[in-house]
């Protein structure tokens, strides 16, 4: 009759390819072969899909469509940017603009009073922390709806 220990060592052996057995090496060898797997096949996929992806899109075209394709891109790209970049500051002067009507009805002087500037502050800060996130689809939906009419001006 042989023991487990018996029958597991030379499987233990075989797989850490260390003559003794301690515990956690089949563990340490296993997640030591998945690391390393996963690092070929990610440094694998990283390598071939910006050629993969570059083939499926301009595959096809001729050197000029290319060009003409990356020039819209490139184009379109900046008018999303800049969209992007005016709702937001309109909605950052909003933000100011509310902060600035909180300060003054808290305090009931001007933030540009002395000593009022530091509240005013404070108070644009909190706003923008609180609702800044929450407003952030909004904020997109708007730039994208406002892209195609930011391209024709």
């Amino acid at each position: 009759r042989r023991s487990v220990e018996s029958v597991l060592e030379p499987v233990a052996t075989s797989i850490t390819g260390k003559e003794s057995y301690q515990f956690g090496d089949l563990t340490r060898k296993v997640l030591s072969d998945a690391d390393e797997a996963l690092a070929t096949t990610r440094d694998a996929y990283f390598e071939e899909l910006p050629a993969a992806m570059w083939r499926q899109l301009f595959g096809g075209l001729t050197p000029q469509q290319r060009s003409d394709v990356v020039i819209a891109l490139c184009q379109f790209t900046a008018v999303c940017v800049l969209s992007l970049s005016l709702v937001s500051n309109l909605l950052q002067g909003a933000f100011f603009s509310v902060a600035w009507g909180l300060s003054s009805r808290h305090s009931r002087l001007s933030p540009l009073a002395a000593g009022q500037w530091p509240a005013l502050l404070r108070t644009h800060a909190t706003l923008r922390l609180a609702l800044g996130p929450l407003l952030l689809p909004a904020e997109l939906t708007a730039a994208a709806l406002l892209t195609p009419r930011y391209r024709r001006a």
